[in-house]
């Protein structure tokens, strides 16, 4: 059990030094990146949200940080989308990039079996503010990514719901 333990194990400040070699040229160790692959597959909800946790109180570059977060993010979203969106809804950020393709795939998924409560999530996201835009044009990005998402999954269950949205 203690062995199993210790291979569950992941040293995230080794891995965000090792990061930062690849960003400077070094080949990746594959077999690394599979191993911790398969860690993070076999890890609960509750012990990815420990391991970002573990992630946001390392002192590492910020870079390093998101990119060890960006890896976790995507294993819960096909986990438990809902709970990536809610624990991340307020990192949603106007520039499209980060961890919001990431989440707008978990909009999606979530919008695949429950539509109605991701549209519900998603609409409170806008009158909250959380995509308001920064940008000369008025678009946002990221919103136009989870406004694809949600009508995506409506197109498939509900086309008058979808074509209300894209109205809308």
């Amino acid at each position: 059990k203690a062995r199993k333990e210790k291979e569950r194990k992941v040293d995230w400040k080794d891995l965000a030094g090792k990061i930062g070699q690849m960003h400077n040229g070094s080949m990746p160790d594959m077999r690394a990146m599979m191993r911790l692959q398969r860690i993070l597959l076999d890890l609960s909800t509750d012990e990815l949200n420990a391991q970002l946790d573990e992630i946001a109180a390392l002192d590492i570059e910020e870079s390093a940080r998101n990119q060890l977060k960006g890896m976790i993010i995507g294993i819960l979203a096909e986990k438990d989308p809902r709970l990536a969106l809610e624990r991340f809804g307020d990192e949603l950020a106007d520039d499209g990039a980060g961890i919001n393709w990431q989440l707008g795939a978990a909009l999606r998924k979530w919008a695949d079996k429950e539509p109605a409560a991701a549209g519900a999530w998603l609409d409170e996201q806008i009158a909250a503010g959380k995509f308001e835009s920064k940008s000369l044009d008025g678009k946002n990005q990221s919103l136009i990514r989870f406004e694809v998402a949600l009508v995506g999954a409506l197109l498939k269950t509900d086309p008058a719901a979808a074509t209300a949205r894209v109205n809308a």
